[in-house]
Parts: structure tokens; sequence; C-alpha cells
């Protein structure tokens, strides 16, 4: 039927095997470059490595699947949701950017954060009592001035709102509510932190 242009041998437990010669490349030389010396530079792979901030959409997909991970094996987690008052930003004494970033440098790799408008919501992946007072002594610790005065005036600026899992929960809107709507006809209740600390 066909006949074969190279050698062959026929090996058993492998069949035919055929004999190529490779094929011969020519290369043209490259004009060498300079060389120059290479600075490598030093990041910073700590502080801000992992990106955990998620735009809305994608927040409540991964707080649907957390819901989901809940029913089926029962590990518990919650949602903090912050909000700052917008007298804060007025006045200059905090911003959301800097809230977020405060709060970026103090949770977990594993949880997740979302910003909407003037609120900062955080999945808490393991939750415990003891976590929420924590969190926010965490804030309060490593807010832009550690000036009494300051921070005893920014804590009536910063609100917090905790919700854990329960059985009641199937989806996401079921946890967080709608937060589009505005705070006076939402059902989430924000106390400040200066109740608490």
């Amino acid at each position: 039927e066909g006949q074969f242009d190279s050698e062959y041998r026929i090996e058993p437990f492998k069949g035919v095997t055929v004999y190529t010669k490779p094929p011969k490349f020519e290369y043209e030389k490259q004009p060498q470059e300079k060389k120059t010396k290479k600075v490598k530079k030093k990041t910073d792979t700590g502080f801000f490595a992992v990106n955990n901030l998620y735009n809305l959409n994608d927040f409540m997909l991964i707080l649907n699947n957390q819901i989901a991970l809940y029913n089926s094996t029962g590990q518990i987690f919650q949602v903090i949701f912050l909000r700052i008052d917008p007298a804060a930003q007025t006045r200059e004494l905090l911003s959301v950017k800097q809230l977020l970033n405060i709060v970026r440098s103090i949770t977990s790799k594993k949880d997740k954060i979302c910003e909407y408008e003037n609120k900062i919501l955080i999945l808490q992946v393991k939750s415990d009592g003891k976590s929420l007072l924590e969190f926010m002594n965490k804030i309060i610790e490593n807010l832009p001035s550690s000036d009494e005065s300051y921070v005893e005036l920014i804590k009536q600026y910063i609100s917090i709102y905790s919700r854990e899992v329960d059985e009641g929960i199937d989806k996401a809107e079921d946890m967080i509510g709608d937060i589009t709507i505005s705070e006076k006809s939402s059902d989430l209740n924000f106390v400040p932190i200066s109740k608490y600390t």
C-alpha cells in the first residue's frame, strides 16, 4: 500500500519505529546587545499582595457560595458592614478610601471586601463572638491619627452592623438586604463604634 522513505523497524510492544534524520536549521547570528546591569526592585509583597476587594456583583456571588457552603457543612461566617458618615468626609476627618485601606490591612487573606458608596462590606469566613470587638479595636489602632480627641470624634462617624449566618438565610439578599436603598428605609441597624469601645 505505501512505502517508507526512511528506515523503520518493528519492535515488540511498540509497533513500527521510524528513524528520521533531524532537519538542519541555519541560524542567523543576532547582533550582540550591550549588556546592561539589571537592577532588581524590591517590592512589598506582604501588605497589599492579595486582592480581596470585589465589586458588589462579585461579592454577592461569593456570599451566595459561602451560604451554600454553610448549608452543606455548617461553617459559620458573618458579614460586617461599616458605614462612614458623609460629615466625616466633608470635614476631611476620614475618607471611605482611608477606611477601606485600614480594613484591607487588618483583614485576613480569606476575608472578602466590597466597597459600595459610603459602606464597606466584609465577609469574615471564620466567625466567633470575639472577632467583631477585635476588628473594631484594630480599626481604631490603625486610624490616621492616634490623638485621643480625634479618635473619640471619629468613632462617632464610623458605624457598624454585623450579621451572622443562620438557617433562615437562603441567598445573599436575605443576609445583607438591599444595600442600594437609602439608610432611612433600610433594615440594617448601624450603630456607631463608640457604643462598643
